[in-house]
């Protein structure tokens, strides 16, 4: 949404400015979500509070590389790291996802670039869910975890998924659940 405001600056100050109007006392995270590899600088530059870097279209390597630079500029300035690897099916924010799972080697060497968050594609899209979809790959997502004790990962595309699948997933060790209705 920022690019339609006038950019991650413009965005940034008009949030800032509305918590101080309104007398807003409880911490504000400013969050980019699918960010390119440009975007993710610039908002780290102008503030943003947490960095959610995509470059899961990427090659895997060039991905690593990216993330690992991402992660080195944000937490010089104590702002959190979140990246994917796998696709998450569908498109958002201009990114188009096969909707591939995340390889469990990619996972481990994304972890090691520092990041603390982690997407991973477990059979979950944005958008809509089509009336076929199978449901997310729980085994795999317990692959994951296994591979990866207490490190948090992210469920994107969390609208549209049945609240029993959702629950599972948590207790298999998802964190954070991304939805947009």
């Amino acid at each position: 949404a920022a690019k339609y405001m006038g950019g991650y600056k413009v965005a940034r100050n008009l949030i800032a400015n509305l918590v101080e109007s309104m007398g807003i006392t409880v911490p504000v995270a400013i969050h980019l979500d699918h960010g390119h590899y440009e975007d993710a600088l610039e908002c780290i530059e102008v503030g943003y509070t947490s960095i959610m870097f995509d470059g899961s279209h990427l090659p895997v390597e060039e991905n690593l590389k990216l993330a690992k630079e991402v992660v080195e500029k944000a937490h010089a300035k104590g702002i959190s790291v979140e990246a994917e690897v796998g696709t998450i099916g569908g498109e958002e924010d201009g990114i188009i996802g096969k909707g591939e799972l995340a390889p469990i080697e990619d996972a481990k060497a994304m972890v090691e670039t520092g990041i603390d968050f982690l997407a991973a594609g477990i059979g979950n899209i944005h958008g809509p869910y089509p009336v076929n979809w199978e449901g997310l790959d729980l085994d795999h997502l317990q692959k994951l975890t296994e591979a990866l004790p207490g490190f948090p990962i992210v469920l994107h595309g969390g609208s549209g998924i049945p609240d029993e699948q959702i629950q599972a997933a948590i207790k298999l060790g998802v964190a954070k659940v991304n939805v947009n209705t």
